[in-house]
Formats: structure tokens, sequence, C-alpha cells
């Protein structure tokens, strides 16, 4: 499964690619900055009741990728780990849908973390 960060002046790029991108019907989803409202490296923990929306989820393997939706809430998960993930909240529009929470794993959340709170002021 492959996923790269990219970093640019105004968004984050999730870069998604191989099985990852065609399990999670994705392959780069744009964040501006401004949208996120909390950043956390806390392990990510899928609610009961959650029903994915459009993707896959893998039970007992971990593997979440693509949309979930819980009540009025959407999310969009990419991982296999839930240890290594990194939790963006704040509304974000991809493909003309709303979500609320993105996830995804990298090989340093907490780096990727202190790299987002330097590019959006307003998370300090």
């Amino acid at each position: 499964m492959s996923r790269n960060v990219e970093l640019t002046a105004v968004e984050l790029v999730l870069k998604l690619s191989g099985l990852t991108s065609l399990a999670a019907l994705h392959g780069s989803i744009h964040i501006p900055f401004r949208e996120i409202r909390e950043v956390s490296t806390l392990p990510y923990h899928h609610p009961a009741g959650a029903v994915r929306f459009a993707g896959t989820a893998v039970p007992g393997t971990g593997i979440m990728e693509g949309s979930f939706v819980h009540g009025t809430s959407q999310f969009f998960l990419s991982f296999e780990h839930p240890d290594r993930t990194i939790t963006l909240d704040g509304t974000f529009h991809i493909d003309n849908q709303a979500y609320e929470k993105i996830v995804f794993e990298v090989p340093n959340p907490e780096q990727l973390q202190k790299l987002l709170v330097q590019k959006c002021p307003h998370l300090q």
C-alpha cells in the first residue's frame, strides 16, 4: 500500500497509488491548510456503527481505505496500522463530498504534525 504526502504553500496533498488508490477509490486528495481545525497523532479508533460508504475495509487486518459514515459524519480513511496515523479534523471537500475527518497512515505522524503546525499558524 502506498501513500505519499506533499506539503505545498497552501495545502497538503495526499497521493495514493497502487492498491491503496484502488482500494480507496481515490488517487490524490488536496487538503487546504485553512480547512484544518485540529491535528492528532493518537491511534485512530473506528467508531462502532460506522459504515463503509465507498472503499475497502478488511476485518481483522486493520486495513481501512475510502469513505466511511457514522451518523451524519463522513470520514476519509487510508491506513493499515491505526497506531501510525495522523487525524485531520475540519470541513474538507473531496469530489463534492464533505468530510469531517481525514485519517491516514504515515511513517512518522509526530513529524508531520509538527510540519503542519508550522504551515498552519491557526493551529498553534
